[in-house]
């Protein structure tokens, strides 16, 4: 038995994705949790260095 190769997803463009589908939810989701991920490292990162300031 044969296998078929699957496609590149980069193949895919986010655009066409309906929103309203549950991909699109998925997508979306996704891309707000990386987002707030990003963030809250920021965020980590700054509250250490004024740890830092504070206990020298």
């Amino acid at each position: 038995m044969k296998k078929k190769a699957l496609k590149n997803s980069s193949s895919h463009s986010l655009s066409q994705i309906p929103i309203e589908s549950s991909l699109g939810h998925l997508a979306i989701g996704d891309i707000a949790f990386s987002a707030w991920r990003g963030i809250k490292k920021e965020n980590n990162k700054s509250l250490r260095e004024e740890d830092k300031k504070e206990e020298e």
